[in-house]
């Protein structure tokens, strides 16, 4: 997004003074809707509307495959990122694609890391569960991994994996999915970390929950992600300028 002087001058100085310009303090994020189970082909769903600017959706999808060798019993986790044609204003279709690369690697770092892959197994050493975290970007005004983050965490809250059952005999098995809802299994979320991107406008103030205008002011963005019991899973620094550890430790 380009802004001209004047434009920047006002977006910071008005996040210096704790009044943005659309309203909010240096520590408000915009308000968010969550619908979960919205498109009924995916085994789990949601869709975020942020404030008046982001619209994000998450399917999950899965498919029964093979353990890695090395971890026969866990199953795997695959994100990937995509966004419509006019999700993003200003921005062309390589810039758009670069785009989606960068947070579908940090969407990526982020979640697996802290999902329990052995709620995925189905049998150690042949059959596990590959779970697809697919999120589309409809519209965006900003901070997307944190939008992204928060619509995949309630997709795969929502998400009800079939029981599985294996019929074998001397010379083949089989596996069969049950059709009975209340034969499904609910995976166990407690642990995925949310994910939370404070900007820094001068050497001491920084501010979260940037719109694209905002991102555009920073001097530093730093993207963190923290689970329920208050670790640190995932950083990731982005922008140009660096941020004293000082100033990071009360960040």
């Amino acid at each position: 997004m380009l802004l001209s002087k004047s434009e920047k001058e006002f977006i910071s100085q008005g996040i210096m003074e704790d009044l943005r310009a659309d309203g909010r303090g240096r520590l408000d994020y915009r308000p968010v809707q969550f619908s979960v189970n919205v498109i009924p082909q995916a085994i789990g769903s949601a869709r975020l509307k942020m404030g008046y600017g982001g619209d994000y959706m998450v399917a999950i999808r899965a498919e029964i495959s093979r353990p890695d060798p090395e971890a026969p019993e866990l199953g795997s986790l695959t994100c990937s990122i995509d966004s419509s044609s006019s999700a993003i204003k200003g921005v062309d279709e390589k810039g758009s694609q670069d785009r989606n690369n960068l947070l579908a690697t940090a969407l990526q770092r982020i979640l697996p890391n802290s999902f329990d892959l052995g709620q995925l197994c189905i049998v150690k050493g042949k059959h596990c569960w590959a779970l697809y975290v697919d999120v589309l970007i409809l519209e965006s005004d900003g901070n997307s991994l944190d939008a992204a983050v928060m619509t995949a965490r309630a997709a795969l809250s929502a998400t009800k994996l079939p029981g599985v059952s294996m019929e074998e005999d001397a010379e083949s098995e089989a596996l069969e999915l049950s059709n009975d809802p209340n034969d499904s299994k609910a995976l166990d979320c407690s642990n995925l970390p949310l994910a939370v991107t404070l900007c820094q406008i001068d050497a001491t103030t920084y501010f979260i929950d940037p719109t694209k205008a905002e991102e555009t002011c920073a001097r530093a963005i730093l993207s963190v992600a923290v689970n329920p019991s208050g670790v640190v899973s995932f950083m990731q620094k982005s922008a140009t300028g660096s941020i004293e550890p000082s100033v990071l430790s009360d960040m």
